[in-house]
């Protein structure tokens, strides 16, 4: 990243061909043959599993070059090689050649069965959204979760692009009787703004960042050839989704009232236990 930059995601392209060909090839496969999410951030990748990450790979100027991160929680039963001695409370750190590489995909299974009893169920949720989202039918392909901008706190759940390629939309997620629904419209007003300039557009940080997130995932096999992602900074619109949520409630009536504050547009759907499959964007509810 640099200097002045509040916003970065990528990786470099010698990153890429060894995901692509090189020692980390095997691992990729294995991952995406899993089922599991990728998401691509500022010189490294996530790897999740019902929400929870399960590898971060990240590479590094300095030796080793490569590097791996694992919960501890994670990793009963399993033995991974190359230990960089590292003190960072529950999590262990690898150097991650080769022979890690093939190890972490030799483990994969037991690593995911050791995460199955931490799995929450609005992450899972918001996992089995994304993806959802890369059929061909979504009205939204969502390119990264967890979004967060240098310097702020909070994080936004979802941020996707439209079939059209012409809007970004940042989702906020919510299941059952959450009562923190009725804090929504500020939650994503925070988010709104921080990714933002005046009009309501996509900061161009965030912009570059996004176009760069496509094609890398693309050229990964991490997303459909058909994604595509506007040339130009687009306008951002919210969108929050409620899981599980009863259609009648007073907490949906004060969310209602307060989005009237908000100087942007923001839409809501609810979706039943068992679908993650968002309706086409003329049945969101505008708020």
């Amino acid at each position: 990243m640099k200097h002045g930059d509040f916003f970065s995601r990528g990786l470099s392209a010698k990153f890429i061909e060894k995901l692509l060909h090189g020692r980390f090839a095997g691992l990729l496969q294995a991952v995406i043959a899993e089922g599991l999410d990728v998401q691509i951030r500022e010189n490294y990748i996530d790897v999740y599993h019902r929400g929870l990450a399960v590898l971060k790979l990240a590479e590094h100027s300095r030796p080793p070059e490569y590097r791996a991160t694992i919960h501890r929680k994670f990793l009963s039963g399993v033995q991974l090689p190359d230990v960089v001695p590292r003190a960072s409370g529950n999590y262990l750190h690898f150097a991650a050649a080769e022979e890690f590489a093939k190890r972490y995909v030799e483990h994969l299974p037991r690593i995911l069965s050791n995460a199955e009893q931490y799995a929450g169920t609005e992450a899972t949720v918001e996992e089995d959204m994304i993806r959802a989202s890369k059929t061909a039918n979504s009205p939204v392909v969502f390119i990264d979760r967890q979004v967060q901008a240098h310097g702020i706190r909070k994080k936004a759940d979802l941020l996707g692009v439209t079939a059209a390629a012409d809007r970004v939309v940042l989702v906020e997620l919510k299941q059952g009787r959450d009562s923190r629904i009725q804090s929504l419209m500020g939650q994503i007003a925070d988010y709104y703004h921080a990714l933002t300039v005046p009009g309501g557009r996509l900061h161009e940080q965030v912009t570059d960042s996004c176009r760069r997130i496509v094609a890398q995932k693309k050229s990964l096999g991490l997303l459909p050839e058909h994604v595509m992602f506007p040339k130009t900074p687009p306008v951002v619109e919210c969108l929050l989704v409620l899981y599980g949520y009863p259609l009648k409630s007073a907490l949906l009536d004060r969310l209602r009232s307060a989005a009237g504050c908000n100087d942007f547009k923001t839409s809501l759907v609810l979706l039943p236990k068992g679908c993650c499959v968002l309706p086409p964007s003329s049945a969101w509810d505008v708020l």
